[in-house]
């Protein structure tokens, strides 16, 4: 994943032109009517957790590259906590012992290997809330 590390700043200023209540229209009437807790992972630029944020969600923003997350800090919503942690494991967001009840993976499954996608999939599982959504979109093209 060094192309992130290399290309943050750039990265930062593209993804952030995004606006995500478009990018996230097809999925959005899904979620409950009172917000609650969310994890991004595969946060990035905090884009989509600060949008999360201001529509009254207090996140977790998951990033394993430390440029974009350091970046991302720096223009973070107050209820946007950061968390250095991957796929599949996730081993310290689970050791938070929270459920969440939005997890969105906004352009991440694809950079998860193939063999490691069912131990993803009941890691997620794990921590979704009764009657939580899962959110995951895929990024088509070369990055």
């Amino acid at each position: 994943m060094t192309y992130y590390t290399d290309n943050a700043s750039a990265l930062f200023e593209q993804y952030n032109q995004a606006n995500p209540a478009t990018l996230h229209r097809d999925w959005v009437s899904y979620l409950p009517d009172r917000p609650g807790l969310a994890c991004d992972i595969g946060a990035g630029t905090g884009r989509d957790s600060n949008w999360l944020a201001e529509q009254g969600w207090d996140v977790i923003a998951v990033e394993p590259e430390t440029a974009l997350r350091e970046q991302a800090k720096t223009q973070s919503h107050a209820n946007v906590a950061w968390l250095d942690d991957r796929l599949p494991d996730m081993s310290r967001l689970r050791k938070l012992g929270q459920r969440f009840n939005l997890i969105l993976l906004s352009a991440v499954w694809m950079h998860i290997p193939q063999t490691s996608r069912e131990r993803a999939f009941r890691i997620l599982s794990e921590l979704l809330a009764p009657g939580g959504v899962l959110v995951i979109s895929l990024r088509q093209g070369k990055n």
